[in-house]
């Protein structure tokens, strides 16, 4: 798991966070703003990262995979604010 693998690489007891704050941005805030410069991702995708290695264990790689995300079900009857009007509830009074 890459959360696993990132903690483990970037823990450094007498260095606190600042090691992992970097590999943080190394490994993943970089990659991805190269991705996103590259249009590789729209706006709503969702981005999982994993981590995997060789069968040897020598090499190591973060690995991005974009998903869409599932649409999201969304209960509307019309009338209900659009008679309202903007800045007004449901009653008509101001909000």
């Amino acid at each position: 798991m890459a959360r696993d693998h990132l903690a483990d690489t970037g823990y450094h007891a007498e260095y606190g966070a600042r090691p992992l704050r970097r590999l943080l941005q190394k490994r993943i805030e970089n990659e991805l703003s190269k991705r996103l410069l590259r249009a590789e991702y729209k706006t709503g995708d969702e981005i999982l990262i994993d981590y995997a290695a060789d069968g040897d264990g020598d090499k190591e790689k973060l690995v991005f995979v974009r998903r869409e995300p599932e649409p999201i079900a969304v209960e509307w009857s019309p009338g209900t604010q659009a008679e309202a009007g903007p800045g007004r509830n449901q009653q008509g009074s101001q909000a």
